[in-house]
């Protein structure tokens, strides 16, 4: 359960929501703000992170991380049956620059600026060998897209971290995933779907 935005709320420039939190990215791009039950179960409360100058923002079940204008990423651990003061930064691996950051429920990857993909969290692992073009999350899995337009898919844990590959016979460019199933994105704008989303397999955009 997400509690309702609090009527104090500044004024975002982004939003991201998790499983159980809500986050936005201040207009001056400089801060983040979150809301929720694993913040405080009072309503109106909120936590409130001066971050410097950040690009991305995502929340996962557990985490909360951005990427910043130096292509580094800071990332936070909402521990459950905290006050909201006992939320504490997380010590994020050493990493090379870094284009793109998602949150899972247990761990968080993060894509370089040479395509490799690096996970962290409750526990660290590398996707291996592959190079990627985008990253995606939901609450339970990743889904990725290789240089050469081939989707992966994991889950966010160690043990069942091994890669899937989908959609085989379709190349696409981006990659939206769910709880159960996902969509992805090919150059000509037509969707298709996996996992539970298989009946929406090659879906055409609407005409203008």
């Amino acid at each position: 359960m997400l509690l309702q935005p609090p009527s104090d709320l500044p004024a975002f420039k982004e939003l991201r929501m998790g499983m159980r939190v809500g986050c936005g990215i201040e207009k001056s791009g400089t801060a983040i703000t979150c809301w929720g039950v694993l913040i405080s179960n009072e309503e109106g409360k909120t936590w409130r992170q001066e971050t410097g100058a950040i690009t991305q923002l995502t929340v996962g079940d557990r985490w909360i991380c951005v990427l910043t204008s130096a292509k580094g990423v800071k990332c936070w651990d909402m521990l459950r049956s905290r006050p909201t003061s006992a939320i504490e930064e997380f010590k994020v691996p050493e990493l090379p620059p870094i284009l793109q950051v998602k949150a899972s429920e247990r761990q968080i990857c993060a894509r370089d600026e040479d395509g490799k993909v690096h996970c962290f969290g409750e526990m660290s692992y590398e996707v291996p060998t592959h190079r990627f073009k985008f990253l995606g999350a939901s609450i339970w899995w990743f889904c990725g897209v290789t240089t050469d337009g081939i989707l992966y898919q994991w889950r966010d844990r160690r043990d069942s971290a091994n890669l899937e590959t989908p959609l085989d016979d379709v190349k696409v460019e981006t990659c939206s995933s769910g709880s159960y199933g996902g969509l992805a994105l090919d150059a000509a704008g037509v969707a298709h779907g996996y996992g539970n989303m298989k009946p929406f397999w090659a879906t055409p955009p609407e005409d203008k």
